[in-house]
């Protein structure tokens, strides 16, 4: 099979992640993933897993983590979601270069090869068609990328895998897989349609991926519902959860527009062995990075009572080397462009706090996209502390919503607020806008990790366009 077949089949599977406001709970299920495993003789129980789950936060705590790994001489298979412009950045295999990485126009240099996508599209798509004729076998497009990346880090011999849950956590296509650590990320109110509608019941759904006595169970700082049902459900399996900000503490030396040298050190035990002696440089930005590395540091002492020795090095080098984008992430320099994928109100309360501590003197335009299931005026309400101009697009897609004029005249009183059918034309009137006043002007692309990462692909391919109409430069990421 070859790679455009293979992609062609995978993108005709149902795709919930394009109509989840539509789905319904009863959508979600793990019989046709274990029964296609199954077939597949499940190779997957072989593979030693990090599995993460959460609202907020699992994308940059997977990052670091495998960054850490990966600089400690391990190959480190990384399952995340979604992508930003090529489906195969959701399965990527990280091991230390014996060469320097060749430029690539790719936000990764290491996602899974076309060669390697067509052959495992290959191979799982046989085994199903010699399941029974009668079995609903047949994947759903999450389920199916699920699969493929399990077996491609199975065939390629990755030492640890890191699995981010992409819904929920209990009926979640990664739960199939049997987990060595549990991670829980922050917890908020999220596809409450599916999840339900409670902290409680959210905390219910996503604590589900802790299943056996034999886990180590790493928590960030959570709500105190969301921690009863933890613990509860911690001590069902006899497992103590480690809460990772009870035992890392991060203090920062220094912070600017490019990154936060910070200092590491430990609140309970004079020293693990593991956290670097001097500041280093972490290069994302935010309060709310450090939460996520805290948790991220979490997972490296767990992995070490499993077996795996990281050096005071590797975790420096790791932090310092993490490429994460969409977070926080500057694509253009004249004007200001900033893309960050906020989706909930908490992502987008930290966002504000971001904006105004790197750039207190800023006009921000918000160009501004939020999907049908999320609490768009929660969202809006926080945004509205640092906006000037406000322009409500859609991403592409069925779960892209709209608001009226009315909302947006409410929600941003006294502010200039238009909807624009399409993010290039928001993105261009944004722009067009913006030359009068450059001086002070920040874009700020926000709202849904798809709205940034359709901008993110217009600045990386319109670049000329820009400098043909006087925009000013890309810069170089």
């Amino acid at each position: 099979m070859r790679y455009a077949a293979a992609r062609k089949y995978v993108e005709s599977l149902v795709n919930n992640e394009k109509s989840l406001h539509q789905s319904a709970p009863q959508h979600f299920h793990l019989t046709r993933i274990k029964r296609v495993l199954k077939a597949l003789s499940d190779f997957h129980k072989d593979l030693k897993i990090v599995h993460i789950a959460g609202s907020k936060g699992k994308g940059s705590v997977a990052a670091m983590t495998a960054s850490m790994l990966k600089e400690g001489g391990y190959t480190v298979g990384l399952f995340a979601s979604p992508h930003i412009q090529d489906l195969r950045e959701r399965i990527r295999l990280l091991k230390k270069p014996v060469a320097p990485e060749v430029s690539s126009p790719q936000p990764f240099s290491d996602l899974i090869s076309k060669r390697d996508f067509a052959q495992g599209v290959s191979v799982i798509t046989q085994r199903m068609e010699n399941l029974h004729p009668r079995d609903d076998f047949r994947l759903t497009f999450f389920e199916f990328i699920t699969v493929l990346a399990l077996y491609h880090f199975h065939r390629k011999r990755a030492e640890i895998v890191i699995l981010e849950t992409g819904l929920g956590g209990r009926k979640d296509a990664t739960s199939v897989a049997p987990a060595m650590i549990s991670v829980l990320t922050v917890m908020t109110l999220e596809h409450t349609h599916i999840l339900g509608n409670t902290i409680r019941k959210i905390a219910g759904e996503k604590a589900a991926i802790i299943k056996k006595t034999t886990q180590e169970v790493v928590v960030a700082q959570q709500a105190p519902e969301a921690c009863e049902v933890i613990n509860r459900r911690c001590r069902t399996w006899g497992i103590q959860p480690y809460y990772a900000q009870k035992h890392i503490g991060i203090d920062v030396v220094s912070r600017d527009r490019h990154r936060q040298r910070i200092r590491l050190y430990y609140l309970l035990r004079p020293d693990y062995g593991f956290l670097p002696s001097r500041p280093i440089d972490l290069p994302l930005a935010g309060e709310h990075q450090l939460s996520n590395a805290k948790v991220a540091l979490g997972i490296i002492l767990a992995l070490r009572k499993q077996g795996f020795g990281l050096t005071k090095t590797a975790v420096a080098q790791g932090l310092q080397r993490v490429h994460w984008p969409l977070r926080f992430e500057m694509v253009h320099s004249a004007p200001l462009v900033i893309l960050d994928g906020a989706h909930t109100v908490i992502s987008a309360q930290a966002l504000v706090e971001t904006v105004r501590d790197l750039y207190p003197r800023a006009k921000v335009t918000l160009v501004l996209g939020i999907a049908a299931d999320k609490d768009i005026a929660g969202i809006c309400r926080a945004l509205n502390i640092i906006a000037d101009k406000v322009y409500f697009t859609r991403f592409a897609g069925k779960r892209a919503a709209m608001v009226s004029q009315a909302f947006l005249s409410e929600t941003f009183k006294g502010k200039d607020c238009l909807r624009v059918r399409s993010l290039p034309k928001a993105l261009s009137a944004a722009l067009s806008d913006t030359r009068a006043d450059l001086a002070d002007r920040l874009i700020l692309v926000t709202g849904s990790i798809f709205l940034a990462s359709e901008a993110r692909i217009f600045f990386k391919t319109k670049a000329k366009a820009l400098s043909l109409i006087g925009i000013g430069a890309k810069k170089k990421s």
